[in-house]
Order: C-alpha cells, then sequence, then structure tokens
C-alpha cells in the first residue's frame, strides 16, 4: 500500500500496490485539518499537521486507527520518528501560521499518550532527519546544522556543525553509510 495527504490537507487515501503499474484507491479516511507530513514507523503512521502530530495504528494497512493527538502551536509541521521520540519542527514566515521556531522532542514510549519532552528554540526549522546519534537539520536561509542527538532531551543545546547554505528538507540514506540528501 502507499499511503498519501490529499490535496486540501485532511484526508489519508491508501491506495494498493497489488499491480504497482496501476496502483488502485482502496480507501480515504478523514484524519483532520491542514495535514503536511506521513512518517511512517514500523506499523505506526505519524501524521503532521499545521496544529499537532496525529499517531495512528497501521497494523491493519486498510484500516489505520487513529491512537493519538499532540497539539502544538500553528505553524508548518516536519515529523520524523527515532527510537522512542518523535522530533517535531514548528516554523514560521510561510501560510502554515506565526507559530515559534522550535525543534520540539517527544516521548512516544506510550503511544496514546505522547509527552513534550523538551522545546528548543531554533532559527527557522524545516525538514529533519535522525541517523545514529546525530540529528540533521535543515533551517532555511539559516542552513543546515547537526546535532549531538546522544540524549535527545538535549539535542538542541549540542550543535556539532552548520553549513552555509540553503537547506529545507533532508533524507538520510538507510544503511551503514554516512550519506544525507538535502
Amino acid at each position: 500500500y502507499v499511503y498519501t495527504i490529499q490535496y486540501g490537507g485532511y484526508l489519508l487515501a491508501i491506495f494498493g500496490l497489488t499491480q504497482p503499474t496501476t496502483p488502485s484507491h482502496a480507501k480515504t479516511l478523514e484524519v483532520g485539518f491542514d495535514l503536511e507530513t506521513l512518517f511512517p514507523h514500523g506499523d505506526k503512521l505519524f501524521i503532521g499537521s499545521r496544529t499537532g502530530m496525529y499517531i495512528y495504528d497501521n497494523s491493519d494497512p486498510l484500516n489505520p486507527m487513529q491512537l493519538s493527538l499532540f497539539e502544538h502551536a500553528r505553524g508548518c509541521d516536519p515529523v520524523f520518528v527515532y527510537g522512542n521520540y518523535a522530533y517535531v519542527t514548528l516554523w514560521d514566515g510561510s501560510t502554515c501560521g506565526a507559530g515559534p521556531n522550535q525543534l520540539d522532542v517527544i516521548d512516544i514510549t506510550d503511544l496514546t499518550k505522547p509527552v513534550l519532552k523538551k522545546s528548543f528554540s531554533m532559527e527557522n526549522p524545516h525538514g529533519l532527519s535522525v541517523k545514529g546519534n546525530t540529528l540533521l537539520l535543515c533551517e532555511g536561509d539559516f542552513g543546515f546544522k547537526s546535532f549531538d542527538n546522544t540524549n535527545p532531551e538535549t539535542v538542541g543545546s549540542h550543535l556539532l556543525d552548520k553549513v552555509d547554505i540553503q537547506a529545507i528538507d533532508v533524507i538520510s540514506l538507510p544503511g551503514s553509510s554516512n550519506v544525507a540528501m538535502v
């Protein structure tokens, strides 16, 4: 299956890939408003919206069930999950809202009760990724940064490096190589 956020930002569409060259629409679910990002993690889906992060159990791929909603200030909302933590960036300066520029670290040990552990002030955080003990963070006009993520609850206080480039999104490639696409 492939999951997409539909135009308008409130529907999650599920497409079957039994015939990969001709995907078939299987189902559509109403999730919330202003959906922006979708992050699969095991049999869970983490869906970022302008006002929060939805957590869905996806063990039955055609019938995802909402487990919880973590609400936050209005802003653009990329989500990345690593281990027992979800990382959410909020940024202003767009149609998403005028929320704070921050990185939120959320404990998701209990998926039905996500808990904000720490918020770190940032300049303009956009996309992010985690590779091992390093959090990679794009800050738009303020560059591409890496942070020591050995302790997720202090990650924003441990800048490792900064590259002065326009950086909007990052995807770290799986496996043991230290490669990321920015």
